[in-house]
């Protein structure tokens, strides 16, 4: 999962790379590398943005893919 935020989305918070990144002001920004997030915590960011409507309108398949990318079997 990759979350910008910020008045100009110059903030970030990425899962997949593990990294989080803070713009101070303009002449700092820190890094926090080796950033991890629980699946729990994943889970509840994903459904407050659902109930946010912050994805807008994807498809449902999407949706569950993103939620589950595994096959369940």
């Amino acid at each position: 999962m990759e979350l910008k935020y910020g008045d100009k989305l110059e903030n970030e918070v990425n899962t997949k790379t593990k990294e989080v990144t803070k713009v101070i002001n303009s002449k700092e920004t820190r890094a926090i590398r080796d950033f991890q997030v629980t699946a729990q915590v994943k889970q509840e960011i994903f459904k407050r943005l659902i109930l946010a409507n912050y994805l807008g309108d994807l498809k449902l398949k999407t949706l569950a893919s993103l939620m589950c990318p595994k096959p369940i079997i």
